[in-house]
């Protein structure tokens, strides 16, 4: 689908074109498809392949860590991309070029891609089964990041969740406020307010990061089985609506419970009935992908298993464990 191209004055009105003059030579510019406190990012294409890309365009003043990375200093989200890379469904990286006053990060563009934001608005909530394909697939993606990289996305929302109309497959974008589990900076806001868990707004802080991830899956979950955030009420069981199948209202209630020590862990999400509920043979169908990728990692995993620090969190643990369980149970069938 072909970007239009357009005034370059009115797409960097936040960033003087005189900054960005090799830029132009590689790309060309299409509509501003978000903005916020970090900048703004710009549709565009690739001239000499006509590929679609999204360039984010960030002020050097406005980036919060600046990090080395294959030789060079770079904001934190371009080093987190690097180390992503191999994961199927995080948004790819295509190249960082950078100016006096700014940096640019070229990512992939997916031709027929929405948010899942766009896709609610055209659509209301979604029906179960695409639902279930589309959680499943967010889930497989940050479990993978967690269990290779001990990382945690931080900022899981509709907005960051993008699915190809054609294919219906899960891209993750925005890593801006992505972190290693270790250096988690327990009480710093990280994420949407709509998605933070109550034990947020209690103390100021999280406890947990997984917790917290698993609480804004829950909110997302809500939000595509309902077109609309949960309504939680002191001392009374969440409300779903009557369709949805019991398991999924489980799932729902298990990653939401305003507890943190009564929420869901990865392991349990994974082992979810409603997880498979639409996969062959019974085995959940997000931990069968990228078999060879697995086998490549598996001295990696174990490593880090076996010389865990407590920084990391035991259910980082139950998942690596889980998962090489799985794997060889899927080889074996």
């Amino acid at each position: 689908m072909p970007v239009p191209s357009f005034n370059l004055n009115t797409a960097f009105s936040m960033v003087p074109t005189a900054d960005i003059p090799h830029l132009l030579e590689d790309y060309s510019f299409g509509p501003i498809l978000g903005e916020g406190g970090f900048g703004l990012v710009l549709a565009g294409v690739q001239k000499r392949d006509q590929r679609p890309v999204a360039i984010k365009i960030i002020a050097k003043r406005d980036v919060p860590h600046w990090v080395t990375s294959q030789g060079q200093e770079v904001p934190e989200e371009v080093r987190t991309l690097r180390r992503l890379q191999h994961i199927d469904g995080v948004v790819q990286l295509l190249d960082y070029k950078t100016s006096a006053n700014h940096v640019f990060v070229i990512m992939e563009r997916l031709d027929m891609g929405v948010t899942l934001y766009e896709l609610g608005e055209m659509l209301g909530s979604l029906d179960e089964d695409l639902s279930n394909d589309i959680f499943r697939q967010v889930v497989r993606i940050l479990m993978e990041v967690f269990t290779l990289h001990s990382t945690t996305h931080n900022d899981i929302k509709l907005q960051n969740v993008m699915v190809d109309l054609h294919t219906l497959r899960v891209t993750i974008i925005d890593w801006g406020q992505a972190s290693l589990l270790h250096l988690y900076p327990t009480n710093t806001l990280l994420g949407t307010q709509d998605y933070l868990p109550p034990e947020f707004y209690h103390d100021h802080t999280y406890r947990d990061p997984l917790q917290a991830t698993i609480w804004s899956l829950g909110t997302t979950l809500f939000n595509l089985t309902h077109w609309g955030p949960p309504v939680h009420q002191r001392n009374q069981v969440l409300q779903v609506r009557p369709e949805l199948s019991p398991e999924a209202a489980d799932l729902i209630r298990g990653c939401l419970a305003s507890d943190p020590a009564r929420r869901l862990t990865m392991p349990q999400i994974l082992f979810h009935p409603w997880m498979y509920r639409n996969a062959p043979g019974g085995i959940p169908a997000l931990v069968t992908d990228a078999t060879s990728e697995w086998q490549q990692a598996r001295t990696t995993r174990r490593r880090r298993r076996d010389q865990a620090r407590p920084s990391i969190h035991p259910t980082v643990n139950e998942i690596i464990t889980l998962l090489d369980t799985l794997r060889t149970t899927d080889s074996s069938t």
